[in-house]
């Protein structure tokens, strides 16, 4: 069997009648499914609402946002920055980079 052969792609020519129940089957189930999206929409919409109202008057307040020190949690200690020694035998270079630009250059 020739699985290029063009008779295998024959066009059904559908009477007066199939094409009007097409029709109406297409439109029927546009129509259905933007209905329900309408009513889905009517409907959550107001709820979404009801419930934003009540959390926003009805909620405890959230605590205000800040950083450690907003909240009292800060680390005390003393620190102290350690220079890296490079041995060119065993260690990766230190790249230095420019505050400005590209840090590929």
């Amino acid at each position: 069997m020739d699985r290029f052969n063009a008779d295998r792609l024959r066009i059904w020519r559908l009477s007066r009648w199939q094409t009007g129940l097409l029709a109406a089957l297409v439109i029927a189930l546009g129509l259905a499914v933007a209905g329900v999206a309408t009513v889905l929409v009517v409907i959550i919409t107001p709820i979404f609402l009801a419930i934003a109202l009540a959390l926003k008057y009805f909620g405890r307040p959230s605590e205000k946002r800040g950083g450690f020190a907003a909240r009292g949690k800060v680390i005390d200690a003393d620190y102290e920055v350690i220079a890296v020694e490079n041995n060119a035998e065993t260690d990766r270079p230190v790249r230095e980079f420019k505050k400005t630009g590209t840090h590929n250059d």
